[in-house]
């Protein structure tokens, strides 16, 4: 067997799999980053989506003292993708409704003001906060993470096979050949 620093084949086959990595890598982090940002944004547009639903449907029943309505129409936009927890206040800061995984200090939140428009008379009913999902957002990325490893790793295994059979059938196979030739004229 030849060793590393005279198989040419073996060399190439080393170079081309650590530019090819190398290239799948850089692709891939540039990937990983840009989903990461969309699914980031499209997680407060949807927060901000929910906010604003809740803003139109909240206010009338907090000013009615409804808590069975205040529950039920939270609890439905936790249904809403990348919503990950609600609380809604009134304006003595007593929580009115708060989900079962509310978190402090959640990735995202927005908070949003809630008014009661009583025949042209705006009142301040209390105030909303929503968090992201960030479990669902990180699961997501996480699963674009692991796509782009499985195709670095399917595409080295494809480009090392490939060499090495293009290698030993156009590279080796004639030189031994030739090999043969010469040692039969000597």
């Amino acid at each position: 067997m030849t060793s590393f620093r005279q198989s040419i084949s073996l060399q190439l086959i080393i170079v081309a799999s650590v530019v090819v990595t190398l290239t799948m890598v850089i692709r891939g982090s540039l990937d990983y980053y840009s989903t990461k940002t969309e699914l980031l944004n499209f997680a407060k547009e949807n927060i901000s989506l929910a906010g604003h639903r809740l803003q139109l449907n909240l206010p009338f029943a907090i000013w009615n003292f409804e808590n069975e309505s205040i529950e039920a129409i939270s609890k439905s936009e936790l249904l809403t993708r990348y919503v990950g927890a609600i609380v809604v206040t009134n304006v003595d800061d007593k929580i009115l409704y708060q989900s079962t995984n509310f978190k402090e200090s959640a990735l995202i939140s927005q908070t949003f003001t809630l008014t009661y428009d009583d025949v042209g008379d705006i009142n301040n009913v209390g105030t909303l906060a929503i968090t992201v999902d960030s479990h669902r957002v990180y699961e997501q990325i996480n699963a674009v993470l692991i796509d782009i490893i499985w195709e670095v790793l399917l595409v080295n295994g494809l480009l090392i096979c490939c060499l090495l059979f293009l290698s030993r059938r156009l590279v080796r196979r004639p030189l031994i050949g030739i090999s043969k030739a010469m040692t039969n004229i000597a």
